[in-house]
C-alpha cells in the first residue's frame, strides 16, 4: 500500500542467515535487509512503513507501522472467529444427526 511518494506497507516476511525478506504488494516487489538493519522489534509478520530511494531499489529507513500491523491482527482475529463458529455450528449439526 502506498503511504506518500517514498513510503510503503511492507511485511517481514521471513528471515534467514541475517537477512529479512520484506514484501511490497503495491510494487510487487520484495527487499533485503540485513536483520540487524531492521527495528529491535521487527520479526516475521511484522508490518512495517518503508522509506525507499526514488528509483524503489532499495529502503532507506523502515519503521514498525503500529496501525497497520493493529488491522491486520484484528482481521485475523476475526477470520479465526468465523471459522470457529462455522466448526461449531458444523459440529452441532453432526451430532443432531
Amino acid at each position: 500500500m502506498l503511504v506518500s511518494d517514498s513510503k510503503y506497507h511492507g511485511v517481514v516476511d521471513r528471515v534467514t542467515n541475517g537477512i529479512a525478506v520484506i514484501l511490497v504488494d503495491s510494487l510487487q516487489k520484495q527487499f533485503e535487509m540485513r536483520q540487524q538493519d531492521l527495528p529491535i522489534d521487527a520479526k516475521e509478520g511484522t508490518w512495517l512503513l518503508l522509506t525507499l530511494d526514488n528509483s524503489h531499489a532499495h529502503v532507506l529507513n523502515a519503521t514498525v507501522d503500529h496501525t497497520q500491523q493493529k488491522k491486520k491482527q484484528q482481521t485475523i482475529r476475526e477470520k479465526l472467529n468465523q471459522v470457529r463458529e462455522q466448526s461449531s455450528k458444523n459440529s452441532k449439526r453432526k451430532r443432531k444427526h
